[in-house]
């Protein structure tokens, strides 16, 4: 049978115990063969193994330091999830943009933390009630495709599912505010896409509309 290898490298959460941290990690691998070296704060880990129990040893890996980050008091009360950002679709059932979601939390005001560096999202809120808002995110994106490219459509889809307003009438607006441009019956990003999503709420707050 083929063997391969594959290289991950973790970040040891601050004020973490380290020996337990690695516990962990070497507990839930199922690969032929790991290895770690401790470099700094964070650790390399080497798999060897079957491609197949390779894949597994890094998902349970990943699903490890998540529990591990819990363990540690996140999230508060009990409530909400945990997660790396690239596992993000896993635990809310549907694909939805990182960036998106993350500036959707921020309009509902939902307490959350991202760790850049380890991509880890930790958001504190009732776990059916993110499921309920990123599948009302991801529809409002799919029906923004069809109107906008790129970013744009992220920038409309949040504001979307935010507002109450069809992707359609967000963009409409946007159009008025000078933040979008149609061409080709495509709605275009013509700003940054902070001043575009800002302006746009601006101006749902003087028509009243939310």
């Amino acid at each position: 049978m083929k063997l391969i290898k594959k290289k991950l490298v973790l970040r040891i959460p601050k004020n973490a115990d380290v020996e337990r941290f690695l516990d962990a990690i070497m507990g839930s691998t199922i690969a032929t063969q790991v290895m770690y070296r401790i470099k700094g704060n964070s650790v390399e880990i080497r798999i060897i193994g079957d491609p197949v129990s390779v894949e597994n040893s890094i998902h349970r890996i990943r699903s490890a330091v998540e529990d591990f980050a819990i363990k540690m008091g996140y999230p508060k009360e009990g409530r909400g999830i945990t997660v790396f950002g690239s596992m993000l679709a896993k635990s809310l059932e549907v694909p939805v943009p990182l960036e998106g979601f993350k500036r959707l939390l921020e309009l509902e005001n939902i307490d959350f933390s991202y760790d850049e560096k380890e991509d880890l999202l930790v958001i504190y809120d009732d776990l059916e009630e993110l499921k309920s808002l990123a599948k009302d995110l991801f529809d409002s994106y799919k029906s923004a495709r069809e109107i906008a490219r790129g970013i744009g459509a992220e920038i409309i889809a949040v504001l979307s599912v935010y507002s109450g307003l069809s992707p359609m009438e967000i963009a409409s607006i946007g159009e008025e505010e000078g933040v979008f441009e149609k061409i080709e019956d495509m709605y275009m990003l013509k700003a940054d896409k902070d001043k575009a999503l800002n302006t746009i709420i601006e101006a749902l707050k003087k028509k009243n509309e939310y």
